[in-house]
């Protein structure tokens, strides 16, 4: 099989560098690439081998993220070095690696550090004498410019790498100065295209200088690791702020005007606090109703049911809201379809049931209500499926869903499209299982499933998943089994941080046209689930200040809001901006933002600079509208957080805040 051209493999060795490894996956998703697959904290593991092979395999180019202060000899150094040597082995070339000269965890026993920085100084060597002849070819001159490129970002102290640009010993404007020198040089190589070889080269090469112009000559366009080296002045409160004055933010939050406090469309969140209380959930009805509309446009073309993923936030009031819409539902148990019978009962056929663990209860359920389809996701599920379908005597709509065996990279937690997950099927297997349930008569094999992954930002991944369905559809058709469904899944990801050049139609739009494509041949019903992108930005958690203290080099700030609210940050060292609902003047500092729960891994941030705050003022931690009041607890015995939804210029309650009678309701002394 062909593989997809310029395609990019990037390296981490550890997972504290997300930041930095995000940064450089950016700019490289900005030249319309794809790292196909990426790895993070597995340097040593030799049970990733086999697959991390496999994705190189895959990929043109190559790029290492490497932390000098993690591992020993045999640790990260060498095991990345041994992913260099595979890549070399296979005439992929090496187009750069970033090196972390002051890494972000406690300094390590000093033999340990010693012999790490020896063998990172011999690998260093090594890459070096590579990269220094691949920039020789006359050919390469992308290679050229990436350099530059990854130089550019290894120069900026808040990447992590160093600590201030003159101690990077490179020149940030020296850098950009080189990259337009090398921008002409690239453009003037574009010619008249002699082969269709040199023609997909020649697009690659103008996608890259686009790119490159617009990181030099227009700063709306540059990535948001360059955009702060820029506003080096500029504190984390600061620029999430200014974010949200933008025209273009992605968020329904801001400053109506340079005076007034943080407000949710036309209400102010002040007042909401003043009236409801804090830890309070805040979202905005417009923003939701907003992003349904625009899958809806996108797949106007063709036949297709959104279906809300109803696991990001089960609010009531927001599936009614969604069902009122013509959205459908994809649940994962039998309390989510429960929450969908009671908002919306008219869309119980519009809902497919997910989950590797249903049960006969839950099935039972949703065969009575007549819903859609279930997603099937294993041989001993689909007999039992069968055995319930018969004693109700009705027919049970199904589609098996596959692995594609596609690497997205995303959070280990949240990357569902391998074979090694414990999600879906083989799609080896697929057709014989399809097969050997074809005469059942209580079965109906009606589509097929996917789901790769969540908060995957770029379009290629969900393409690539569809190409492989399609020709797995078109192998079955030719057995005798038509599917008239083909769903997608969900996962296509948000901005989590303060950046305006997240545009979210363009998302959509491109996301729409990759699953088009790959469907050209296909002309039944398209069915996709997303779920974060509806809601997450929608959703805000508002908190008050309760202490400021200082504990040695540290500040804390403590607010009423906990990882019982808002776990993400704990579970997944997810990034949440966090803004002051009333700015202060005076001088930002780098504060802890942590909630009042026994346990230190009770935060919302670490070392994030901020404008003042002091005991009794309101902060809104933003994207909060997936996953957060969906994880909730009762943890510490706290009482859980009410919601509020904002529609237009009214706010309503859609979840009272919890009691200790609520708590204790259900025990008995």
């Amino acid at each position: 099989m062909a593989k997809s051209k310029y395609q990019i493999f990037v390296s981490s060795t550890y997972e504290d560098l997300i930041e930095e490894r995000d940064a450089v996956i950016k700019a490289i998703h900005e030249t319309g690439n794809m790292p196909v697959g990426m790895e993070m904290f597995s340097a040593g593991d030799e049970q990733q081998w086999d697959l991390i092979k496999r994705q190189i395999d895959d990929c043109d180019y190559y790029v290492v993220v490497l932390a000098h202060r993690y591992g020993s000899k045999d640790g990260a150094v060498s095991y990345t070095e041994k992913e260099y040597d595979y890549a070399v082995s296979k005439k992929i070339p090496v187009l750069g690696f970033l090196i972390s000269e002051d890494a972000p965890w406690p300094k390590m026993k000093i033999d340990i550090e010693q012999e790490a920085q020896s063998s990172l100084a011999s690998f260093k060597q090594k890459v070096k004498r590579k990269m220094v002849a691949f920039w020789r070819n006359a050919d390469d001159l992308h290679g050229k410019v990436a350099i530059s490129l990854l130089k550019a970002f290894a120069a900026y102290p808040r990447a992590g790498w160093t600590r201030t640009p003159q101690d990077s010993g490179l020149d940030v404007g020296t850098e950009l100065s080189r990259i337009k020198r090398e921008i002409a040089s690239l453009q003037s190589a574009i010619d008249t295209p002699k082969s269709e070889e040199k023609s997909r080269e020649n697009i690659f090469l103008g996608k890259l200088a686009k790119y490159l112009v617009d990181v030099v000559d227009d700063s709306s366009s540059v990535p948001r690791i360059l955009t702060e080296y820029f506003d080096d002045e500029v504190d984390d409160s600061s620029r999430a702020i200014r974010s949200l004055t933008e025209k273009a933010s992605p968020r329904p939050f801001d400053f109506p005007t340079p005076d007034s406090s943080l407000s949710c469309g036309k209400v102010s969140l002040e007042r909401l606090a003043q009236k409801f209380g804090t830890p309070l959930y805040v979202y905005s009805s417009d923003q939701i109703a907003e992003r349904l509309a625009l899958f809806q446009e996108a797949l106007a073309g063709r036949e297709h049911l959104v279906c809300y993923a109803v696991k990001a936030n089960s609010s009531l009031a927001i599936l009614k809201l969604l069902a009122d819409r013509g959205a459908g539902f994809n649940v994962v148990s039998g309390g989510e379809l429960e929450r969908v019978l009671k908002a919306a009962p008219e869309a119980a056929g519009r809902v497919v049931f997910s989950g590797v663990g249903k049960t006969a209860t839950e099935m039972d359920l949703a065969l009575e209500a007549a819903i859609l389809e279930f997603n099937v996701e294993s041989e001993g599920e689909l007999e039992l499926l069968a055995e319930r379908a018969c004693k109700l005597k009705c027919r049970a709509r199904f589609a098996l869903r596959v692995n594609p065996e596609i690497f997205a990279e995303t959070h280990p937690y949240i990357s569902t499209g391998l074979r090694e997950n414990k999600f879906g099927v083989d799609i080896r297997q697929a057709r014989r299982i399809y097969k050997s349930v074809a005469t059942n008569k209580w079965l109906d094999a009606t589509g097929v499933c996917v789901h790769i992954g969540s908060q995957i930002r770029s379009p290629q991944p969900f393409g690539l998943a569809m190409d492989r369905v399609a020709k797995l559809v078109s192998d079955l058709a030719r057995d005798g089994i038509a599917l008239t469904s083909i769903d997608a899944g969900g996962g296509l990801g948000i901005d989590y941080h303060s950046s305006t050049a997240f545009d979210v139609k363009s998302s959509v739009k491109r996301y729409a046209k990759a699953l088009g494509e790959a469907l050209a041949g296909f002309d039944g019903r398209l069915i996709i689930e997303p779920g974060r992108f509806l809601v997450a930005q929608a959703g805000a958690l508002l908190a008050r200040v309760l202490y400021v203290k200082r504990n040695g080099k540290k500040t804390f700030v403590i607010t009423d809001a906990a990882m019982n609210d808002l776990i993400r940050p704990a579970l997944y060292q997810a990034h949440h901006e966090i803004v002051p609902v009333r700015p202060r003047a005076g001088r930002a500092r780098k504060v802890d933002v942590v909630g009042p729960i026994s346990e230190s891994g009770d935060f919302f941030a670490h070392d994030r600079t901020l404008q003042p705050l002091e005991p009794g003022d309101l902060v809104a931690v933003l994207d909060a509208g997936a996953y957060a009041m969906a994880q909730s607890s009762n943890y510490n015995s706290r009482k859980r957080a009410a919601e509020v939804l904002v529609e237009g210029a009214r706010a309503r309650v859609i979840r009272r805040r919890e009691t200790m009678a609520d708590l204790m309701r259900a025990e008995s002394d």
